[in-house]
């Protein structure tokens, strides 16, 4: 299961109030976790619909039943979370210069739910619901596998077709379908859902702040849009280096550093600004399958325009390079995942919108749902300063640990209570509510829960939720509560190494002292 690396946000956190200890190869890691396990998810998929990707959306219908599969989990009552799945469309038309696929405003962002397989089972609303076992699947029975029906369902509506709208509006798309103060689709967000966007397309985004940038009208080279070619996103959108200076706008040929930029597309900024404001700290998570990264882009020239060349092209399809959504994944930190996926030995692999199968992709979007949900996996080794704060500092571990390779030296006695971490409850009104660190003999037994008097607190205990391959550790917080609100959350910072679990210059650190019996 993956962890806090999953439902981490390190980065936009603000500062602690004390000074963090600086330690050689150290981080003062933060994220947020969930105090209790959560059940409610809502899941969007935004998917391109031009002329090119009638493959890649058969094979996203084939592989969402490792989706499904991902998250089982023994903390949900129905076996798997409460589900809202919704699709959209990446058409929002081209402004009013076109009809037919580009007509003016496309889908809206609007769910797209009407049946495209013969004879198969809808949803009865805009979206696939599942509620404890019960779904809203058509002619859907308490007795019914539901975790069927939501498959059926999924490839009944799921293949949205081919006619779309070659100006792709992906980031836009989403931003309409989930913007509660524009109301398209009202019932699908649920107050306190984790909140999951899985983008799916070929295409780089181009969702257009000012919709002149698609008048067809012929335009000399030099003009302000040239010619009237698909590659005016690109040419409109970034900045890029050619030879360590600015290129020529229509010259042919590598292009480095190429980066969001100009006022005829949305900022991605913007976006990320906006998925933030879905849901608290640590419950949106982002995803896309869409082409490779690649460190330069290509340009070049025939029948009479400019075109990007393709980032990889293979049996299932080709795709042009989409530069802008993985900047918003790369700007949405460690909640944003790009072309990410698991193996069937549960480690990353990569996975693109040229692969063959996107089964390990699914599977990794539901392997790190269930983790946001459930895990608090701390994202890398706990550390102990030396003792006046020079030196080497030690690894803190639990009895039995090897923190490096296999002949490195086990961990005789618990000490993880020595780790330096806070924690405090988030607070949605004001600063957060510290808790204190459980008693050390909690430490010690992760089967022990009762906290007594000290209630609340927290402790890090040995994990098997906590791949240490994956995740960067194999600890995890708890809060020990009697009682603890329904979707609380917790900030949590610890010091930590910049090397994972397993790493030879973890190998090489002392592990800390025990404390005295």
């Amino acid at each position: 299961m993956l962890a806090a690396a999953l439902l981490a946000a390190v980065q936009g956190c603000p500062e602690p109030d004390h000074t963090p200890v600086k330690v050689p190869d150290s981080r003062q890691a933060v994220f947020h976790a969930p105090i209790d396990h959560g059940t409610d998810v809502d899941i969007l998929f935004v998917v391109g619909t031009p002329n090119c990707m009638g493959e890649e959306q058969a094979q996203l219908a084939r592989s969402f039943p490792a989706l499904l599969d991902a998250l089982r989990s023994p903390c949900f009552k129905a076996g798997i979370p409460n589900l809202h799945v919704g699709i959209v469309s990446t058409n929002l038309g081209a402004g009013s210069y076109f009809e037919h696929a580009c007509r003016p405003g496309g889908d809206g962002g609007r769910l797209q739910h009407a049946p495209r397989v013969h004879g198969c089972r809808p949803p009865s609303e805009p979206y696939i619901a599942h509620l404890e076992g019960v779904t809203n699947v058509e002619g859907s029975t308490r007795t019914s596998d539901a975790v069927k029906e939501l498959r059926q369902a999924f490839e009944c509506i799921a293949q949205l077709g081919t006619s779309g709208c070659r100006y792709i509006h992906a980031l836009e798309s989403a931003r309409r379908a989930l913007d509660p103060a524009l109301g398209v689709n009202p019932g699908f967000l649920r107050k306190g859902a984790l909140r999951a966007v899985v983008f799916v397309t070929n295409m780089d985004d181009c969702s257009a702040a000012n919709t002149k940038m698609f008048d067809p009208s012929p335009a000399a080279p030099d003009s302000l849009l040239g010619p009237p070619c698909l590659f005016r996103c690109f040419d409109l959108g970034y900045e890029c280096e050619c030879g360590g200076g600015p290129c020529d706008r229509y010259s042919a040929g590598p292009r480095t550093g190429c980066r969001p930029a100009g006022r005829w597309l949305h900022p991605v900024e913007s976006y990320v600004s906006f998925f933030d404001s879905l849901g608290p700290p640590g419950r949106v998570l982002l995803y896309a399958v869409a082409a490779p990264d690649l460190d330069a882009v290509e340009t070049m020239s025939s029948g009479g325009c400019m075109h990007v060349k393709r980032a990889c092209t293979t049996s299932i399809g080709a795709a042009d390079p989409t530069l802008r959504i993985k900047a918003l994944m790369d700007r949405f930190g460690e909640r944003g995942f790009y072309n990410t996926g698991l193996d069937k030995a549960e480690k990353p692999t990569e996975v693109s919108i040229c692969s063959a199968d996107y089964q390990p992709a699914l599977r990794f979007v539901g392997r790190s749902i269930v983790a946001a949900l459930t895990s608090r996996c701390i994202p890398g080794p706990l550390l102990i300063p030396a003792e006046g704060g020079s030196g080497a500092p030690s690894v803190a571990c639990h009895a039995g640990d090897r923190p490096g390779p296999p002949d490195s030296p086990a961990c005789p006695r618990s000490c993880l209570d020595q780790a330096q971490c806070t924690v405090e409850r988030v607070s949605p009104t004001g600063p957060g509510v510290p808790i204190a660190r459980c008693p050390a003999h909690l430490f010690d037994d992760p089967a022990a829960r009762d906290c007594g008097r000290s209630c609340p607190c927290w402790r890090i205990v040995a994990s098997p939720d906590c791949n240490p391959q994956v995740v960067g550790s194999p600890h995890a917080v708890e809060i020990l509560d009697r009682s603890p609100a329904p979707g609380a959350l917790v900030r949590i910072e610890c010091l930590l190494s910049t090397h994972p679990w397993g790493n030879s210059q973890i190998a090489s650190l002392p592990m800390c002292e025990p404390r005295d019996p």
